[in-house]
C-alpha cells in the first residue's frame, strides 16, 4: 500500500513539471526549463529519500552507499560544501547568462548589457509603460503580440530600489522561516509550529494571492505606492469559478498539494531527541531561500534515529554488566535515546548491537562525614530517579508505549573512611551506621514499605552494601579501607571510573565496536552526598549530552540551602556566578568548571588517555596537591578541555545542595577553592596556544575574558581597598590621606595575624574586621545617596552605582524563578569588603594546608592508626609482657601466671591474691553451647574456602548464599539453599574471648558486627583480580615518611611565601599608583563631560557676574 501511494505522489509530481510547458510551452521555450531546473533543485535532497541496505550487490550502489556514509562525517559535509557551493553559484550564474543569450536569438550584444547596464539598474532611470486592451478570451497568459494598446506610449519613474528591497525582504523572511523551523524542531514541537506551517504555506500563499488581485481588479489604486504599478501581479482573465476550476487546472493543483504532504509525511512524526543539532535535524547544513518551504519539509531528516525501541518485550539480558536486569530490544520503527552520529563507522558495523545504544546513567557520590539530614536530601532524590525509571519500563513493557527518553539507572556511593577500630577489630563507623539507618527510614516514608536489608560483599578495599530499591534500581555503598585504598574524593572518583567504564564496559568479551558505542551512550552523573534534585533535572542534561558528541560533561544551576547570613550570602553569589559568569563562558566559549555536586559527564570523554589515565596522577610537587587534590572537579574540567571536549550549562536543570552556614566554614571551604581555582585557569591560559588548536570552543575572546578575569582576581584586593578608601571620604567627609591610613591599619593587621597565628586566630580575627567593614558599608550607603544628590545621577560615580546595581536587578528579574535571590543582594553588598579582600588574603596565606577543611570531625584516639601500627603495638606488648615475666619469675608464680587456663580445682583458695591453692584438679570443661558455635563456625570457614575453590576452577558455579540457625538459643551461621531467606546473626559475641582466624574476603568482621543483618556474597574472581590490580596501580595508600612529610610541608611555604609576596607586591603597586593619580587629580585627569553644574556669582565691588562650571572628573 506505501508503495502504491509512493508512485502515485511521484506521479503527481512530475505531471507538475510538465503541464505548463506541454499547455503554454508552444512557442515560448523557456517554459521548458522549468523540468530541469525543478529536477535540478529536488537532487539537493536525494540522501532524505535514498535507503541503500548493506547487502548491495551492485558495484555503484556500494560505491553510492560508502559516500552516504562518509557525508554522514559532518568534516567530509562542510569540507565538501565549500567546493558545492562555489559550483552552485558558478552553474547559477552560467546557466543566467546562457539563457539571455538564448531568448535573444543568440545576440552576445544581450550578455553583455548585464554588465553594462549594471549600475544603471540600482540607480534613477525611467521606463516606457503602454496601457493595452484586456483580453478576455484564450486560456493562460496573454500574447503581448496581438494585444490592442489602449493608448500612446506613457514614461514614468521607476522605482530603482524595488530589487533591493524585495531581496532584502526575501532573504530577512526565508531566513527567519529557516530559525524559527529549526527552533521548533529542537524544542520538540515540530507537529504544530513546522510540520503544519508548511503544508499551509502553498494554499494561504495561493489564497492571498487571488485576494490581492481580487482587490486590485475591483479598485486599480489599490497597493498604489506600496507595490510598483508596473510589476504588480497578472490577473487572468477569469470571471467565474466554473472557468477557474477548468482553465487554471485547479483539480491538479489538490494533487500536487496532496503528494507533497504524502512525501513530508514524516514531519507530522518526529523522532529527534530535545535539542539536537541542526545535523541531526536537517540533511544538508544549507537552506533553499527561493523554495524555503519545500527546503525545510524536505530537507528534514526522515530517519533522525539509527536504533529504536522495539515494543515486543523488555526481556532480561544475562550480560556482562551485572547492573541491568532487563533490557530493550531494537528495531526500525520506535525512537531510543542515544545514539549520534559520532563515529559513523562504529554506529554501521555489523558487530554492533541495537541494545548497546540504550542510554545508561551512573550515579556516583562521594561521601565522608554528611549529616543524616543531607544523607536524607540524597536519598530521596535516587528514589525518585528509581520511581521515574520503574514508570518508563512498566510502559514499555506491559503498555507497549514508546518512551524515546528510556535508561537504564544504578547507583554507587563511595564512602571515605567508612571503618573504625574497636576491641582490636574493624567495624563500619557511626556516619555508615546513620546512612543504613537513613535509608531504611527515608524509603519507609516515601513508599511506607520497609526496605529489605542490604546484601553485604566482601572487597579487596573495603565491604560493600547493596539495596536494592522498590524500583529494582540498585544502590552499591563502597566502604572504604583507608589501609587498604587510598582516601580523599579524587581518588574515589578514580576509583569509579575504573570500575565502571573500565571493568564494567572494557573488560567485557565483546567487540571494541561495542564497546565505543556503549560508552558513548554511557554517562557518570557525579554528585555529593547532600544533592536534592529531580528526574527532570537529569534528563536536560542528558538532552545536552546527546546534542553534541564532543560534548564532555554538562552542569546544573546549583542553587545553595541552608540558613543564616553566610547561606543568604552564598545564595546570591551563586545566582549572580550563573546568571553571569557562567552564562557568558556558555556564550563565549564553553563552561570552564563543571561543580562535582550535580554534573553529567560522558563515559567515551572520561576514557580518554588524557584524562582518566592523567586524572591518576599522584602529587609530587606542592603545586599538585593545590591543583590536583584541592580543586579535583576543577581540574577534570580542565583536561577535558585540553583534550578537545567541551564543558555546557544547562540553566533549567535545577540541583539544590547544602552550604557551609557558620564563618569558619565557609572561609575553610574557599580557603581550599580559590588557590584552586587560580592554579586550573593558569593551566589552561599557559596551555592556551596548544588548546585552541585542539577544542574549537577556546577562542581568542575566550582566553582573553579568563585573562581579564584573572587580572581582576589578582587585583581584586586592591580594587576593594580603594574602594573603601574613597567609600570612607564620601561616608565620613575625610581626607583622603586620612581615609588611607583608617583603611591600612585593619589590613595590615590581618596580613601579620595570617603571618604569625593559627588559623583559628586568623578566623577570628577575619569576623572582627568584617563585621566592622559591615556597619562601615551601610554608611557608605548613605554616603552614595547623599554624593548621588550632590553630583547628579550622571556623574561618574553614581552612574558606577546605578550600573552596578542595575545590572544585578535585571538579571534577576530575567530569571523570575530565581528572583527571591535578589533581597539577599543586601547581604552580598556589606559582606564585599570580607569575600574579595580578607578572604582572597586569608586563602593565599594558608595556601600550604592541604587539608580539606569542611566536614572535619574530632578523631577518636586510637582510630586513626593504621594496621601496621596496631601489629606493632601487639608485638612491642608481648615483647614487654615476656619481658617482664623472665624478670619476676617468683613473683609470677605465686601469682598464677603459670597455671594452665585448661585446668581448673574442685577446692580452690587463696591468701590476699598472693597464691592460690587447688585441690583434685581436673581439665577445665567447655561450654557445649560455645562449643557447637565454634564447630559451626569452622565448618562454615570450610565451606567458604571450598566455595572459593570451586569458583575459581568454574566460573558458572553460582553462589551459595547463607543464612543462620538457631542451637539452643544460640544462632550459628549456616550455609543454606538459594531459596531460603539469607540472614546473619550476632553469633560472635557470644563465642567468649577465642579469636577466629578470618581473612577479609571470606569472613570478615564488619559483616557479622552488623546491627541490621542481611545476605552475605561474594565478588567475582575476575572482579577481585581487577581491584587487587587496580589498588596496586594506582590506588595503594601512601606511607606517610616523616622526611617525605617535613619536605613537603617545606614546599608548601616556600610556595605560599613566594606567591604571596608576589600578590602583595603586585596590589600594592597598583593601590600606590591609583592612590597617587587620586592624590593629584587637578594636574592629571580626564574631564567628565555629562552633568556639569553651572552658578553664578555677582561681585557688588566691581559689579561684575561670574559664572562658575562644576565639572566631575573620572580618573586614570
Amino acid at each position: 500500500m506505501k508503495l502504491s501511494v509512493d508512485l502515485l505522489a511521484a506521479i503527481c509530481q512530475g505531471s507538475g513539471l510538465l503541464i505548463w510547458p506541454i499547455l503554454n510551452g508552444i512557442g515560448n521555450v523557456e517554459l521548458w526549463l522549468i523540468p530541469v531546473a525543478v529536477f535540478c533543485i529536488s537532487c539537493g535532497w536525494w540522501e532524505n529519500y535514498v535507503t541503500l541496505p548493506r547487502n548491495i550487490d551492485s558495484k555503484s550502489l556500494q560505491a553510492l552507499r560508502k559516500f552516504m556514509k562518509r557525508l554522514m562525517d559532518n568534516r567530509y559535509r562542510y569540507y565538501t560544501y565549500i567546493f558545492v557551493s562555489l559550483w552552485k553559484m558558478i552553474i547559477f550564474f552560467g546557466m543566467t547568462i546562457l539563457t539571455v543569450y538564448a531568448k535573444d536569438s543568440y545576440q552576445p550584444l544581450a550578455v553583455s548589457k548585464m554588465f553594462t547596464n549594471f549600475k544603471t539598474f540600482f540607480s534613477l532611470r525611467h521606463i516606457n509603460v503602454t496601457e493595452i486592451r484586456p483580453v478576455l478570451s484564450g486560456t493562460g497568459l496573454p500574447d503581448l503580440n496581438d494585444v490592442t494598446p489602449a493608448s500612446g506610449i506613457t514614461e514614468m519613474e521607476a522605482w530603482h530600489m524595488a530589487p533591493i528591497w524585495v531581496f532584502v525582504i526575501h532573504s530577512f523572511s526565508a531566513y527567519l522561516c529557516y530559525i524559527f523551523g529549526k527552533f521548533a524542531c529542537k524544542i520538540r514541537i515540530q507537529t504544530v509550529s513546522f510540520a503544519f506551517p508548511i503544508n499551509l504555506a502553498v494554499p494561504v500563499t495561493v489564497s492571498l494571492l487571488a485576494l490581492v488581485c481580487g482587490l486590485r481588479t475591483a479598485d486599480p489604486c489599490v497597493f498604489s505606492g506600496v507595490i510598483p504599478d508596473y510589476l504588480f501581479f497578472n490577473s487572468p482573465d477569469i470571471y467565474n469559478l466554473g472557468a477557474f476550476l477548468t482553465s487554471q487546472h485547479v483539480w491538479a493543483w489538490l494533487l500536487w498539494l496532496g503528494s507533497q504532504m504524502w512525501i513530508t509525511i514524516h514531519l507530522w512524526t518526529p523522532l529527534a531527541d530535545p535539542l539536537s543539532s541542526t545535523e541531526k535535524l536537517f540533511v544538508t547544513p544549507l537552506y533553499n531561500s527561493f523554495l524555503i518551504d519545500q527546503s525545510l519539509g524536505m530537507n528534514r531528516r526522515r530517519n533522525d534515529k539509527d536504533f529504536v525501541v522495539r515494543l515486543e518485550d523488555v526481556r532480561d539480558i544475562n550480560d556482562e554488566f551485572d547492573e541491568i536486569e532487563e533490557d530493550v530490544a531494537l528495531d526500525e520503527k520506535h525512537p531510543a535515546k542515544g545514539n549520534t552520529e559520532f563515529m559513523s563507522n562504529t554506529l554501521l558495523s555489523e558487530h554492533v548491537q541495537p541494545m548497546d545504544s540504550i542510554t545508561r546513567v551512573y550515579a556516583c557520590a562521594t561521601m565522608w562525614h554528611e549529616t543524616r539530614e543531607e544523607m536524607t536530601c540524597m536519598i530521596k532524590s535516587l528514589l525518585r530517579m528509581d520511581v521515574d525509571h520503574a514508570i518508563r519500563k512498566y510502559l514499555q513493557k506491559h503498555l507497549e508505549l514508546v518512551d524515546p527518553n528510556y535508561y537504564e539507572f544504578e547507583t554507587h556511593i563511595l564512602f571515605d573512611d567508612a571503618f573504625e577500630r574497636k576491641d582490636g577489630e574493624y567495624i563500619i563507623n557511626q556516619y555508615v551506621k546513620d546512612f543504613m539507618k537513613t535509608m531504611d527510614e527515608t524509603v519507609q516514608s516515601f513508599h511506607g514499605i520497609r526496605l529489605q536489608p542490604p546484601t553485604a560483599f566482601p572487597t579487596p578495599y573495603g565491604g560493600r552494601l547493596v539495596w536494592t530499591l522498590p524500583g529494582k534500581t540498585k544502590i552499591l555503598v563502597h566502604l572504604k579501607d583507608k589501609d587498604k585504598i587510598r582516601h580523599r574524593k579524587r581518588w574515589s572518583q578514580v576509583m569509579y571510573m575504573y570500575y565502571l567504564l573500565g571493568h564494567r564496559i572494557m573488560e567485557l568479551p565483546i567487540h571494541i565496536d561495542r564497546k565505543a558505542v556503549i560508552a558513548q551512550n554511557t554517562y557518570i552523573l557525579a554528585m555529593d552526598g547532600d544533592v536534592d534534585f529531580q528526574p527532570q533535572a537529569v534528563h536536560l542534561l542528558i538532552d545536552l549530552m546527546k546534542k553534541n558528541d564532543t560534548l564532555g560533561s554538562s552542569c546544573g544551576r546549583i542553587h545553595p540551602i541552608g540558613q543564616g547570613a553566610m547561606a543568604w550570602y552564598q545564595l546570591f553569589e551563586y545566582a549572580v556566578g550563573h546568571w553571569l559568569q557562567k552564562a557568558t563562558e556558555h556564550m563565549i566559549g564553553c563552561v570552564l568548571c563543571s561543580p562535582g555536586a550535580f554534573s553529567l559527564f560522558r563515559a567515551r570523554a572520561l576514557m580518554d588517555d588524557g584524562v582518566m589515565k592523567r586524572y591518576t596522577f599522584t602529587a609530587n610537587e606542592p603545586r599538585h596537591y593545590v591543583q590536583y587534590d584541592q580543586g579535583e572537579d576543577r581540574w577534570l574540567c580542565t583536561l577535558l578541555l585540553q583534550q578537545g571536549y567541551r564543558v555546557e550549562y544547562s540553566a533549567a536543570s535545577d540541583a539544590y545542595t547544602h552550604c557551609p552556614e557558620s564563618f569558619d566554614e565557609f572561609y575553610n571551604q574557599r580557603r581550599r577553592w580559590v588557590p584552586s581555582t587560580m592554579a586550573n585557569i593558569f593551566d589552561l591560559l599557559g596551555s592556551a596556544k596548544k588548546t585552541s588548536q585542539i577544542n574549537d570552543n577556546i577562542s581568542l575572546p575566550y582566553i582573553f575574558y579568563h585573562v581579564i578575569m584573572m587580572a581582576g582576581s589578582i587585583l581584586g584586593p586592591g580594587t576593594i581597598f580603594l574602594m573603601l578608601v574613597g567609600a570612607f571620604v564620601s561616608a565620613f567627609k575625610i581626607g583622603n590621606m586620612v581615609s588611607f591610613e583608617y583603611n591600612i591599619i585593619p589590613v595590615f593587621i590581618f596580613i601579620l595575624t595570617c603571618s604569625f597565628c593559627s588559623a583559628k586566630i586568623q578566623l577570628f580575627m577575619a569576623m572582627i574586621i568584617s563585621t566592622v567593614y559591615g556597619l562601615v558599608m551601610m554608611a557608605v550607603v548613605v554616603g552614595i545617596a547623599l554624593q548621588i544628590k550632590e553630583d547628579g545621577p550622571l556623574a561618574p560615580a553614581s552612574m558606577f552605582f546605578f550600573v552596578f546595581a542595575g545590572e544585578l536587578i535585571i538579571a534577576g528579574l530575567l530569571h523570575p524563578r530565581e528572583i527571591n535571590c535578589l533581597p539577599a543582594m543586601l547581604i552580598y553588598y556589606i559582606t564585599v569588603p570580607s569575600m574579595y579582600m580578607l578572604l582572597i588574603l586569608y586563602s593565599l596565606f594558608n595556601m600550604n594546608n592541604i587539608s580539606w577543611g569542611t566536614r572535619e570531625a574530632p578523631v577518636t584516639p586510637g582510630a586513626d592508626k593504621t594496621k601496621k601500627e596496631i601489629e606493632e603495638e601487639k608485638k612491642k606488648a608481648e615483647e614487654e609482657a615476656k619481658l617482664k615475666k623472665k624478670k619476676k619469675p617468683f613473683f609470677g608464680f605465686l601469682q598464677g601466671n603459670n597455671k594452665s587456663p585448661e585446668e581448673e580445682g574442685s577446692i580452690e583458695f587463696s591468701l590476699a591474691g598472693l597464691f592460690k591453692c587447688m585441690l583434685c584438679t581436673h581439665p577445665k570443661s567447655v561450654d557445649d553451647k560455645l562449643q557447637l558455635a565454634r564447630i559451626a563456625e569452622s565448618i562454615n570457614s570450610i565451606g567458604r574456602r571450598i566455595e572459593m575453590i570451586e569458583r575459581r576452577i568454574d566460573p558458572t558455579v553460582p553462589s551459595r548464599r547463607r543464612g543462620s540457625m538457631s542451637i539452643n538459643g544460640h544462632t550459628v551461621s549456616l550455609q543454606e539453599e538459594p531459596e531460603e531467606e539469607d540472614s546473619y546473626s550476632d553469633s560472635i559475641e557470644d563465642m567468649g574471648d577465642s579469636k577466629i582466624a578470618r581473612d577479609d574476603l571470606i569472613n570478615p568482621f564488619w559483616i557479622l558486627a552488623l546491627e541490621v543483618k542481611g545476605p552475605t556474597d561474594f565478588l567475582a574472581d575476575n572482579e577481585v583480580v581487577f581491584w587487587k590490580d587496580l589498588i596496586e596501580e594506582y590506588l595503594f595508600p601512601i606511607d606517610e615518611n616523616p622526611q617525605e612529610k617535613k619536605k613537603l610541608e617545606k614546599g608548601l611555604r616556600e610556595m605560599r611565601n613566594k606567591y604571596v609576596f608576589a600578590f602583595i607586591m603586585l596590589n600594592s603597586l597598583f593601590v600606590l599608583a591609583i592612590f597617587l593619580l587620586q592624590l593629584n587629580q587637578d594636574q592629571m585627569h580626564i574631564s567628565w563631560p555629562l552633568g556639569a553644574k553651572s552658578s553664578i556669582s555677582f561681585n557688588s565691588t566691581s559689579n561684575e557676574a561670574c559664572t562658575h562650571f562644576t565639572l566631575s572628573f573620572g580618573y586614570f
